[in-house]
């Protein structure tokens, strides 16, 4: 953070006003303190960094805060106001663990929604939420400019202020400067896609009205591609709807037809999941909730045990046996200090905040995410290009960066059809070897000795091992890969951490079991599955999967004899496939409907 903050030419009391003294910062900087997550997130999303790279080891009691934060997340989705008031007064809410500016700004902005909600009167809302919204950036609407640092809570904030105002003109002014400023400042994409298309979605109504049809049409593309190709799509609904008005403003109806046809199946969709019309501030308050995140005790506890470690082995020439077993025990959180000799002394991370790399660049953490992005849109050639770009520049000493170029150039290769399916299974579990000591030799994963799946793996090792359940499936070892991910996914609802926290592997995971359970015809499973993950995108704002979960529960409607709903699942599999450019799913839903209906489809 220094080096952006030096290169960026930032002023730290600029940075930092409104949540903590410049020289509290410094501290944090220096390494002198620990910085609490909540703090973490909004300093990096003021310089324009995203948070979302880092997984990070939290103490039971911030912890706790931010699986509430979930739980009042879910309460304000489905517009339940009362449940709302009554999670605002549980002691979570005023951790203070967790930073306290940024925790009051988000507790009394809540409050006063969930209140004007449920008594009707909404007058006052605009001119409270703006005195909220000054407790940290004091600019606020007026004088907002170059020296003007925005976290994503204050530009959601900001949004509902937007939502609330009855004066157009200075709503439009504060719209127009943050889809300025979100694009410019924000400066790492998986941050820029949570926000962009959520003020284009209140932006573009306001250029219509005005009649500024092309420069609407620009900034709906934009955000409908970021959407699109990111699966944050939250706003998609919105933001169709006024590009389409736009392009007909403009006579280009015949253009962006299609467009039209996947907004209606896209509102239609919604309304099956419960999602309404996909209000514009359905999911402002989702943002940031879904922190990738371990408890620290839990991490030391079962990696303790798992190297045959007593407590008063490893606490030696560290602490007492009696301190260590309040650490584990989550009555006492360590200092730095005691946290990484104790990790030094388990071959763990020795930092509280991590990612599937070890580096400390942060544009190797960025190239992280475009090589993942462009993996999941099947851009194989352009990943190729990024990853051996971070092959130059990361540290081959480090047994995980080994292993994470490894799987991501195996995963291009069978992308790209170069490793024959019955290579597969043994190469993933050369990969695996790099980080994970004695993986069973047994060719039946079945028969792998029961303590070997009691092991504490890292993220990368579970997404290494998803891949070996995709190579079992390639070779029609089905029942195994069903074994195998059911394996993975008892490993994430083990932990005290809810696997929504592991939202992004967990769906990987069920998507996958959708899969075999369907091709081994056990439908029940199948739709419980399908509808898990459907429920796991729902909460995540991250929508990229939705047309595999969508297709997979219609194949299991239809084999359960539900041939009506069945056809309407496939349908809405079939336009959302195509709104993501999820080809495959387009040509399986397509085939699957025609089918079950007995005819061909014209389909736009």
């Amino acid at each position: 953070m220094q080096d952006t903050i030096r290169g960026k030419n930032i002023n730290r009391g600029d940075l930092c006003g409104g949540l903590c003294s410049a020289s509290v910062l410094t501290k944090y900087l220096n390494g002198e303190r620990r910085m609490d997550r909540l703090l973490l997130t909004a300093l990096m999303q003021r310089m324009g960094l995203s948070p979302d790279k880092f997984v990070t080891l939290l103490p039971e009691n911030e912890y706790y805060y931010f699986d509430w934060r979930q739980r009042l997340a879910m309460a304000l989705l489905d517009h339940d106001w009362k449940k709302v008031l009554e999670l605002l007064k549980e002691d979570a809410a005023q951790e203070p663990s967790c930073n306290q500016a940024v925790r009051e700004q988000f507790r009394d902005m809540i409050r006063i929604r969930a209140e004007a909600e449920l008594s009707g009167e909404k007058e006052d809302c605009a001119r409270l939420y703006k005195e909220v919204i000054q407790r940290t950036v004091r600019d606020f609407p007026e004088q907002m400019g170059t020296r003007t640092y925005l976290s994503m809570q204050e530009i959601s904030f900001m949004l509902l202020w937007q939502d609330a105002l009855k004066d157009g003109e200075e709503a439009i002014g504060v719209l127009a400067f943050l889809e300025s400023y979100i694009r410019t400042s924000y400066s790492e994409e998986r941050e820029q896609v949570k926000l962009y298309p959520k003020v284009a979605a209140r932006y573009l109504p306001a250029l219509l009205e005005r009649g500024s049809y092309h420069e609407c049409m620009v900034i709906g593309e934009r955000a409908v591609e970021m959407m699109v190709t990111s699966g944050y799509a939250s706003s998609m609904g919105v933001v169709l709807e006024f590009y389409v008005q736009a392009a007909e403003k403009l006579g280009l109806g015949e253009q962006v037809h299609k467009r039209k046809v996947q907004l209606g199946a896209w509102r239609e969709l919604m309304q099956e999941l419960g999602q309404g019309k996909g209000e514009a501030d359905d999911e402002l308050y989702m943002m940031d909730v879904w922190q990738e995140v371990e408890l620290l005790d839990e991490v030391l506890c079962q990696n303790r045990r798992y190297q045959g470690y007593s407590q008063e082995e490893l606490s030696e020439g560290i602490c007492t046996p009696e301190t260590l077993s309040r650490i584990e025990s989550a009555r006492r959180a360590p200092n730095t200090g005691t946290f990484r000799a104790l990790a030094e002394k388990l071959c763990l991370r020795e930092d509280y905040y991590y990612s599937d790399i070890e580096t400390d660049d942060l544009v190797l953490l960025d190239q992280e995410w475009q090589v993942t992005k462009l993996i999941m849109n099947r851009q194989w050639e352009q990943a190729e290009e990024t990853l051996q770009e971070m092959k130059e520049k990361l540290d081959l000493s480090y047994g995980c960066n080994r292993q994470y170029l490894e799987i991501k150039k195996f995963t291009i290769d069978c992308g790209l059809g170069r490793i024959p399916a019955e290579w597969q299974f043994e190469m993933v579990r050369r990969i695996l070897s790099i980080t994970v000591e004695e993986v069973p030799e047994e060719k039946d994963v079945r028969k792998w000795r029961e303590d070997f799946w009691d092991r504490p793996f890292s993220a990368e090792e579970i997404g290494v091992m998803m891949k070996m359940a995709d190579a079992l499936e390639h070779e029609d070892k089905v029942e195994q890969a069903q074994y195998l991910l059911e394996k993975l996914l008892e490993h994430y609802q083990r932990s005290r951490v809810k696997p929504e926290f592991h939202f992004r592997r967990v769906r990987l995971i069920v998507a996958r079991l959708t899969g075999c359970t369907g091709q081994l015809g056990k439908r029940e499973e199948e739709l419980a599955y399908s509808e898990e993950g459907i429920r796991l995108c729902r909460v995540s704002g991250t929508w990229k999967l939705l047309p595999t979960f969508v297709n997979n529960k219609a194949d299991a409607l239809e084999h359960l004899g539900k041939k009506e709903t069945s056809l309407q699942y496939y349908r809405l599999a079939f336009y959302s496939a195509e709104l993501f450019n999820k080809e495959l799913s387009v040509q399986v839903a397509k085939r699957s409907y025609e089918k079950l209906s007995g005819h061909s489809v014209e389909w736009y």
